[in-house]
């Protein structure tokens, strides 16, 4: 959470009118900290949480080095970057698309083109294990489990890549369903509270005011930073399955909550008549939403996916007790 601060605070004071910068920051971080995608995912204590923020902090690092050409936030961007890789297979991929993205950017801004080579050497040399362990069968025995193209039917062979390609915009689109993200999830339990979608639908018309916002503003950083997190992040999961995955696109969380941040702001900078009622409004109705999600949370979730949380064990354990007599017993 503080690191999302530091990373909004950035962002945001690339912007000319920089009035209200860290106030927004400070709200923003509020909005992410609250967001139900997030709270799930960093209190069930999922691997993906903690390269998500490692991923967070190599981000800041790399728009702070952007910003003041320092080598100690480049090495500051790599290290985490390389830890969030090995922390969870999606970073594996996007750690890499992140940094070939500065690379590119280098050739034609003031980033130091000798400081990226040099730091890219260092980034490939600490990847390269987990780089030669992917080809290998055990390494790619994961993909293989969860690729979304290996239990095509036989026509599918056939009309290859077109079945393929069709499967990988189905599950590329479904990452951006309304339904999935502000009603349902991705219906599996582990991963979201019943009736509960990952975003606050009170967030959707800001989300989409930030979209037009993003289009309009001059600042090109904000627009890379956003964009990239957004529409190339579901890129990284469409070749899995089962799509749309709430774990696996984790990272989702930041461009979301930038841009319901961008889309407030921009709301609060208009000229609008009862815009104060309106704002209180939209705080009550917040608090209400948080409010009926931590009442399914605690209350009614714990009830809910009990057998999905292997809450079985216990009594597994005490009745396969009695059976004493056997020195082993499988479970399948």
């Amino acid at each position: 959470i503080p690191v999302i601060f530091l990373l909004l605070q950035e962002l945001l004071s690339r912007e000319k009118k920089q009035k209200h910068a860290q106030a927004f920051s400070l709200l923003g971080t509020t909005f992410f900290a609250f967001t139900p995608w997030h709270i799930h995912f960093s209190r069930g204590g999922f691997e993906a949480t903690v390269a998500l923020f490692l991923f967070a902090i190599g981000l800041w690092s790399i728009l702070v080095y952007a910003r003041t050409l320092q080598r100690r936030y480049l090495i500051g961007a790599i290290i985490p970057w390389v830890l969030s890789a090995y922390t969870y297979n999606f970073y594996r991929i996007f750690a890499l698309l992140s940094f070939a993205v500065v690379v590119g950017l280098s050739v034609w801004t003031k980033i130091r083109v000798r400081d990226i080579v040099i730091g890219g050497g260092i980034f490939l040399l600490l990847l390269l294990p987990i780089i030669l362990f992917s080809f290998t069968a055990a390494g790619q025995l994961r993909f293989l489990q969860t690729s979304a193209f290996s239990e095509n039917p036989i026509w599918y062979d056939f009309l290859w890549p077109a079945g393929n390609i069709s499967i990988f915009i189905h599950n590329y689109l479904s990452f951006f369903s309304i339904t999935y993200l502000f009603h349902v999830g991705d219906q599996i339990n582990r991963h979201q509270v019943q009736d509960f979608g990952l975003l606050y639908l009170w967030q959707l018309p800001f989300i989409i005011l930030g979209m037009y916002t993003l289009i309009k503003t001059k600042n090109w950083v904000f627009k890379l930073v956003v964009l990239f997190l957004l529409l190339v992040g579901p890129l990284t999961v469409s070749i899995t399955r089962p799509s749309p995955h709430s774990l696996r696109l984790l990272i989702a969380t930041i461009p979301y909550t930038i841009l319901t941040l961008w889309g407030l702001k921009f709301f609060c900078e208009q000229k609008i008549r009862f815009k104060k009622l309106l704002l209180v409004g939209i705080f009550f109705l917040a608090f209400w939403q948080f409010a009926l999600y931590l009442d399914a949370y605690f209350i009614r979730y714990p009830k809910m996916a009990l057998h999905d949380w292997g809450s079985v064990c216990k009594e597994l354990a005490f009745s396969v007790a009695k059976y004493s007599s056997y020195d082993h017993i499988m479970i399948d």
